[in-house]
Protein backbone atom coordinates (compact mmCIF):
# COMPACT_ATOMS: atom_id res chain seq x y z
CA UNK A 1 0.00 0.00 0.00
CA UNK A 2 1.37 3.11 -1.08
CA UNK A 3 2.29 6.36 1.53
CA UNK A 4 0.14 9.11 1.97
CA UNK A 5 0.90 11.77 -0.38
CA UNK A 6 2.27 14.22 2.46
CA UNK A 7 4.60 15.54 0.40
CA UNK A 8 2.66 18.91 -0.45
CA UNK A 9 2.57 19.44 3.17
CA UNK A 10 5.89 19.23 3.54
CA UNK A 11 7.18 21.53 0.57
CA UNK A 12 5.72 25.35 1.75
CA UNK A 13 8.42 25.32 4.48
CA UNK A 14 11.23 24.39 2.78
CA UNK A 15 10.46 26.52 -0.23
CA UNK A 16 10.46 29.20 2.81
CA UNK A 17 13.48 28.47 4.18
CA UNK A 18 15.31 28.04 0.95
CA UNK A 19 14.72 32.16 0.25
CA UNK A 20 15.61 33.39 3.71
CA UNK A 21 14.14 36.06 5.39
CA UNK A 22 13.95 38.54 2.56
CA UNK A 23 11.30 36.79 1.49
CA UNK A 24 9.30 36.23 4.32
CA UNK A 25 9.69 40.08 4.90
CA UNK A 26 8.69 40.62 1.29
CA UNK A 27 5.39 38.46 1.77
CA UNK A 28 4.38 40.28 5.10
CA UNK A 29 4.66 43.67 3.10
CA UNK A 30 2.72 42.42 0.32
CA UNK A 31 -0.10 41.43 2.68
CA UNK A 32 -0.01 44.67 4.70
CA UNK A 33 -0.51 46.80 1.30
CA UNK A 34 -3.31 44.22 0.45
CA UNK A 35 -4.88 44.89 3.70
CA UNK A 36 -5.21 48.43 3.47
CA UNK A 37 -7.21 47.88 -0.04
CA UNK A 38 -10.64 48.52 -0.40
CA UNK A 39 -11.02 45.60 -2.64
CA UNK A 40 -13.70 42.67 -2.20
CA UNK A 41 -12.03 39.94 -1.03
CA UNK A 42 -11.91 36.53 -3.29
CA UNK A 43 -14.58 34.18 -2.53
CA UNK A 44 -13.32 31.07 -0.45
CA UNK A 45 -12.44 28.01 -2.43
CA UNK A 46 -15.87 25.95 -2.34
CA UNK A 47 -18.10 28.67 -1.33
CA UNK A 48 -21.06 29.86 -3.57
CA UNK A 49 -20.61 33.13 -5.57
CA UNK A 50 -22.46 36.11 -3.98
CA UNK A 51 -25.64 36.85 -5.63
CA UNK A 52 -26.24 39.86 -8.02
CA UNK A 53 -29.31 41.88 -8.32
CA UNK A 54 -30.10 41.96 -11.83
CA UNK A 55 -32.86 44.57 -13.34
CA UNK A 56 -35.64 41.97 -14.15
CA UNK A 57 -36.01 41.86 -18.05
CA UNK A 58 -39.44 43.51 -19.25
CA UNK A 59 -42.88 41.34 -19.50
CA UNK A 60 -43.38 39.79 -22.66
CA UNK A 61 -46.16 41.43 -24.78
CA UNK A 62 -48.16 39.83 -27.68
CA UNK A 63 -48.25 41.46 -30.93
CA UNK A 64 -51.94 42.73 -31.80
CA UNK A 65 -53.72 39.52 -33.39
CA UNK A 66 -55.56 40.07 -37.13
CA UNK A 67 -58.14 37.79 -38.25
CA UNK A 68 -56.44 34.33 -39.70
CA UNK A 69 -56.29 34.98 -43.47
CA UNK A 70 -57.30 31.36 -43.75
CA UNK A 71 -60.26 32.20 -41.91
CA UNK A 72 -61.21 35.50 -43.52
CA UNK A 73 -60.85 33.45 -47.32
CA UNK A 74 -63.26 30.99 -46.14
CA UNK A 75 -65.61 33.30 -44.87
CA UNK A 76 -65.59 35.30 -48.17
CA UNK A 77 -65.71 31.85 -50.35
CA UNK A 78 -68.46 30.48 -49.30
CA UNK A 79 -70.88 31.46 -52.33
CA UNK A 80 -68.18 30.87 -54.57
CA UNK A 81 -67.90 27.55 -53.16
CA UNK A 82 -71.51 26.68 -53.40
CA UNK A 83 -71.33 28.00 -57.27
CA UNK A 84 -68.36 25.74 -57.68
CA UNK A 85 -69.76 22.79 -56.59
CA UNK A 86 -73.10 23.43 -58.92
CA UNK A 87 -71.16 23.99 -62.04
CA UNK A 88 -69.04 21.11 -61.25
CA UNK A 89 -72.10 18.76 -60.82
CA UNK A 90 -73.28 19.88 -63.64
CA UNK A 91 -70.35 18.67 -65.51
CA UNK A 92 -69.79 15.37 -63.67
CA UNK A 93 -74.08 14.82 -64.72
CA UNK A 94 -72.94 15.79 -68.47
CA UNK A 95 -70.19 13.68 -68.54
CA UNK A 96 -72.33 10.70 -67.31
CA UNK A 97 -74.70 11.28 -69.83
CA UNK A 98 -73.45 12.60 -72.88
CA UNK A 99 -75.33 14.72 -75.30
CA UNK A 100 -77.97 16.26 -72.70
CA UNK A 101 -78.59 19.40 -71.60
CA UNK A 102 -78.98 20.86 -68.20
CA UNK A 103 -82.62 21.86 -67.59
CA UNK A 104 -82.61 22.24 -63.02
CA UNK A 105 -79.83 22.09 -60.78
CA UNK A 106 -81.22 21.54 -56.97
CA UNK A 107 -79.56 20.83 -53.40
CA UNK A 108 -81.51 18.02 -52.10
CA UNK A 109 -81.06 15.47 -49.43
CA UNK A 110 -80.78 11.41 -50.26
CA UNK A 111 -80.64 8.87 -47.01
CA UNK A 112 -79.17 11.86 -45.14
CA UNK A 113 -76.66 12.58 -47.91
CA UNK A 114 -76.38 15.92 -49.32
CA UNK A 115 -76.57 15.72 -53.26
CA UNK A 116 -77.05 17.95 -56.17
CA UNK A 117 -80.09 16.73 -58.08
CA UNK A 118 -79.32 17.58 -62.03
CA UNK A 119 -82.31 17.25 -63.68
CA UNK A 120 -81.22 16.93 -67.92
CA UNK A 121 -82.66 16.57 -71.39
CA UNK A 122 -81.61 13.96 -74.00
CA UNK A 123 -81.37 14.30 -77.58
CA UNK A 124 -84.87 13.00 -77.71
CA UNK A 125 -86.54 14.77 -75.43
CA UNK A 126 -85.93 11.94 -72.64
CA UNK A 127 -85.84 13.64 -69.26
CA UNK A 128 -83.46 12.36 -66.39
CA UNK A 129 -82.22 12.76 -63.32
CA UNK A 130 -78.64 12.83 -62.08
CA UNK A 131 -77.45 12.91 -58.33
CA UNK A 132 -74.62 14.01 -57.72
CA UNK A 133 -71.79 13.85 -54.68
CA UNK A 134 -72.16 17.68 -52.57
CA UNK A 135 -68.84 18.62 -53.63
CA UNK A 136 -70.00 17.55 -57.47
CA UNK A 137 -67.41 15.33 -57.72
CA UNK A 138 -69.08 12.02 -58.38
CA UNK A 139 -72.20 10.17 -59.71
CA UNK A 140 -74.90 9.10 -56.92
CA UNK A 141 -77.45 7.45 -58.99
CA UNK A 142 -78.86 7.87 -62.61
CA UNK A 143 -82.48 7.98 -62.54
CA UNK A 144 -84.86 8.28 -65.75
CA UNK A 145 -88.21 10.34 -64.95
CA UNK A 146 -91.27 8.61 -65.43
CA UNK A 147 -94.56 8.34 -67.41
CA UNK A 148 -93.12 10.38 -69.70
CA UNK A 149 -95.41 10.44 -73.06
CA UNK A 150 -94.78 11.65 -76.53
CA UNK A 151 -96.00 15.19 -75.84
CA UNK A 152 -93.65 15.27 -72.63
CA UNK A 153 -90.78 14.91 -74.76
CA UNK A 154 -91.67 17.26 -77.70
CA UNK A 155 -91.77 20.25 -74.99
CA UNK A 156 -88.61 19.26 -73.26
CA UNK A 157 -87.16 19.29 -76.14
CA UNK A 158 -88.91 22.51 -77.25
CA UNK A 159 -87.83 23.91 -74.05
CA UNK A 160 -83.95 23.53 -74.64
CA UNK A 161 -84.44 24.99 -78.26
CA UNK A 162 -85.98 27.80 -77.30
CA UNK A 163 -83.11 28.77 -74.58
CA UNK A 164 -80.10 30.75 -75.54
CA UNK A 165 -78.63 30.98 -71.78
CA UNK A 166 -77.51 27.62 -70.52
CA UNK A 167 -77.21 27.21 -66.94
CA UNK A 168 -73.30 28.36 -66.36
CA UNK A 169 -74.62 31.50 -68.15
CA UNK A 170 -77.80 31.71 -65.73
CA UNK A 171 -75.21 31.27 -62.49
CA UNK A 172 -72.90 33.75 -63.71
CA UNK A 173 -76.06 36.10 -64.64
CA UNK A 174 -77.41 35.92 -60.53
CA UNK A 175 -77.77 39.89 -59.51
CA UNK A 176 -75.50 41.50 -57.35
CA UNK A 177 -78.32 41.43 -54.41
CA UNK A 178 -77.28 37.82 -53.87
CA UNK A 179 -73.48 38.06 -54.15
CA UNK A 180 -72.17 35.75 -51.65
CA UNK A 181 -75.35 33.38 -51.25
CA UNK A 182 -75.77 30.58 -51.45
CA UNK A 183 -77.93 28.94 -54.91
CA UNK A 184 -80.12 26.49 -53.25
CA UNK A 185 -82.54 25.57 -57.20
CA UNK A 186 -81.80 26.91 -60.48
CA UNK A 187 -84.66 25.54 -63.02
CA UNK A 188 -85.29 26.00 -67.07
CA UNK A 189 -89.04 26.97 -67.37
CA UNK A 190 -91.16 28.40 -69.31
CA UNK A 191 -93.29 31.12 -67.90
CA UNK A 192 -96.51 32.99 -69.49
CA UNK A 193 -94.82 32.26 -73.16
CA UNK A 194 -91.14 32.76 -72.44
CA UNK A 195 -88.77 30.95 -71.55
CA UNK A 196 -86.40 31.42 -67.92
CA UNK A 197 -84.57 30.04 -65.85
CA UNK A 198 -85.57 30.61 -62.23
CA UNK A 199 -83.28 30.45 -58.99
CA UNK A 200 -83.63 29.92 -55.17
CA UNK A 201 -81.04 31.72 -53.88
CA UNK A 202 -80.08 32.76 -49.97
CA UNK A 203 -78.06 35.54 -49.37
CA UNK A 204 -75.90 36.71 -46.50
CA UNK A 205 -78.81 37.65 -44.32
CA UNK A 206 -80.33 34.27 -44.62
CA UNK A 207 -83.61 36.10 -46.64
CA UNK A 208 -84.81 33.76 -49.67
CA UNK A 209 -84.91 35.24 -53.07
CA UNK A 210 -86.64 34.45 -56.17
CA UNK A 211 -85.07 35.61 -58.83
CA UNK A 212 -86.18 35.05 -63.11
CA UNK A 213 -83.76 35.51 -65.92
CA UNK A 214 -84.70 35.40 -69.23
CA UNK A 215 -83.16 32.61 -71.08
CA UNK A 216 -82.88 33.83 -74.36
CA UNK A 217 -80.96 37.42 -73.34
CA UNK A 218 -79.72 36.45 -69.25
CA UNK A 219 -81.19 39.88 -68.34
CA UNK A 220 -82.65 39.22 -64.60
CA UNK A 221 -86.59 39.64 -64.83
CA UNK A 222 -87.57 39.96 -61.23
CA UNK A 223 -85.75 39.29 -57.77
CA UNK A 224 -88.01 38.65 -54.73
CA UNK A 225 -87.67 38.23 -51.43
Amino acid sequence: MSPAPTSLVRARPRTLARYGAGVVAGLASFALVGCGSEETPAPAPGSAPAATSAAAPPPETSAPTSASPTASASASSGADGNRQALLAAVATAQDELSGTTVVSVEQDDESGQTVWQVGVVTRDGDEQDVDVSADGSEVVRTERVDRQDAADRRENRALVDDAEVDVTDAVEALPGSVDGGTVDQLELDRDRGSVVWEADVLDTDRREHEIRIDARSGDVLSDRT
